[in-house]
């Protein structure tokens, strides 16, 4: 019974660290990340601007 609840215990921990708020998983929010990154350094005629 105790090995029962160890295990339970460890997949919820896994899941609660795992658990993504916004439903992407890393390599969509890295790319997420990215694309707000290089938009956050372009100006309005498309150039980059330091």
């Amino acid at each position: 019974m105790i090995t029962v609840l160890v295990v339970t215990a460890l997949v919820a921990v896994i899941a609660w660290l795992t658990h993504d708020a916004d439903g992407l998983d890393y390599g969509a929010r890295d790319i997420h990340r990215a694309m707000a990154e290089r938009d956050r350094r372009t100006g309005p005629l498309g150039t980059v601007v330091p």
